[in-house]
């Protein structure tokens, strides 16, 4: 079913709206003032990006390839008193110039905060977790993710639990229909240390997959000036006929100089099967993790059977604007193992157990031109390693603007 955004935004808001009580709220919108409502904010988000690939995937006579994506978001969100809320999102994305657009719910929800210190939450909703590589909402997708479900949470001073219940939305997130996913999540937010801790279940009878992910997360201060944080993940289970029991790592610390810059170091690592005939899955399966920000902005690689060593940093260079720069030093986990790519390495396959994938330099600027005009830019280098079969260079270019309303 099509979804025309703008008519519907406007009929729902026509009903209650009320022009001489306008006041703005939070930078997302218009706020308004309506019988049996305390207030609806009306708001939105247009995105326009360009991307030119060469050569896609990484390997000789591949030809390059470029891209045109556009996503538009309308929301309105209801306040009926301090216990009721209610959102909805809209969205509608196009995927290259002359392509025909998708449109879709991409959220749509109700809140209850009547009990003390617990929310209750049912629909379609967003997600985020911790550092974003387990659950992420993944912003950058054109079409994002949402999960339908419920969820319940619970928040005391620094304490906070989530549990929910939900199956990704197929075209935002899921792969296959009929998909569960659910899970604990905890978060103690003290000083000088955070910790998360969580059990995750999922269910995909599709690839006849059934797995449990248990892990945690650290991090903190440890100067004024310095921070870090470590988060392991092991899992156990069903994938198809084979016992699972793969294994995460990543670990960052990071400097911040006088004046906001930044330099850092990171490892991230994300296990193979170093035996694949022997009845144990060992490769770790990735839920919904943000891959495009942590294995590098080319998306050559995704979290399964892949070591990264990063170095990172950022420069501020005017007030609201950032240089940021990273080194991606990509290897297989397990030379044994398969080599997973992403949208910038599909196509590509290992050359028998050399694990060397390649090296990645990402530079982008990011910056607003407006309060509510956002501009993101950048380049990208990727030189592939001897563990490409007939791996060739690829260089990535994008350029995105994001107006806010």
């Amino acid at each position: 079913m099509r979804i025309a955004l703008l008519p519907v935004l406007a009929l729902l808001a026509s009903a209650t709206w009320t022009p001489d009580l306008v006041a703005q709220g939070d930078g997302q919108g218009p706020v308004v003032h309506a019988p049996g409502i305390d207030s609806l904010e009306l708001g939105g988000q247009l995105r326009f990006r360009w991307e030119d690939r060469d050569h896609i995937p990484p390997v000789k006579n591949a030809p390059s390839d470029h891209m045109n994506l556009g996503r538009g978001r309308v929301h309105l969100k209801a306040t009926v008193d301090e216990v009721w809320d209610a959102f909805v999102q809209f969205q509608e994305s196009i995927g290259g110039l002359g392509s025909p657009s998708a449109d879709t719910v991409h959220q749509l929800y109700g809140r209850y905060a009547g009990f003390d210190e617990l929310v209750l939450q049912a629909g379609r909703f967003e997600m985020l977790y911790g550092n974003q590589r387990m659950i992420s909402p993944l912003d950058w997708s054109n079409t994002g993710r949402a999960w339908d479900g419920v969820r319940v949470q619970f928040g005391r001073d620094e304490w906070s639990l989530d549990g929910f219940f939900t199956q990704p939305v197929l075209g935002q997130g899921a792969t296959n229909a009929d998909t569960d996913f659910a899970g604990l999540y905890g978060s103690w937010q003290g000083e000088p240390v955070q910790i998360d801790l969580y059990a995750l279940r999922r269910r995909d009878p599709v690839a006849a997959i059934e797995d449990m992910t248990i892990g945690g997360l650290v991090e903190g201060d440890l100067a004024d000036n310095l921070t870090f944080d470590v988060e392991l993940a092991v899992q156990s289970g069903d994938h198809g006929v084979l016992d699972a029991g793969g294994t995460a790592l990543a670990a960052g610390i990071d400097w911040t100089f006088e004046g906001g810059a930044t330099v850092g170091l990171g490892y991230e690592l994300a296990s193979g099967d170093d035996n694949p005939g022997d009845g144990n899955d060992d490769t770790f399966l990735p839920l919904f993790n943000f891959d495009h920000y942590y294995q590098g902005h080319q998306d050559i690689v995704v979290w399964r059977n892949v070591q990264d060593i990063i170095i990172r940093g950022s420069l501020p260079v005017d007030e609201g604007w950032k240089l940021i720069g990273a080194i991606h030093l990509l290897s297989r986990a397990e030379g044994t193992d398969a080599l997973y790519t992403g949208m910038g390495g599909r196509g590509a396959v290992a050359k028998g157990t050399d694990e060397a994938i390649g090296t990645e330099v990402d530079v982008s600027l990011k910056g607003k031109l407006t309060d509510q005009v956002a501009l993101w830019t950048g380049v990208s280098q990727f030189l592939a390693g001897d563990g490409i079969r007939n791996g060739e260079d690829q260089l990535w270019l994008f350029v995105q603007i994001v107006f806010n309303f």
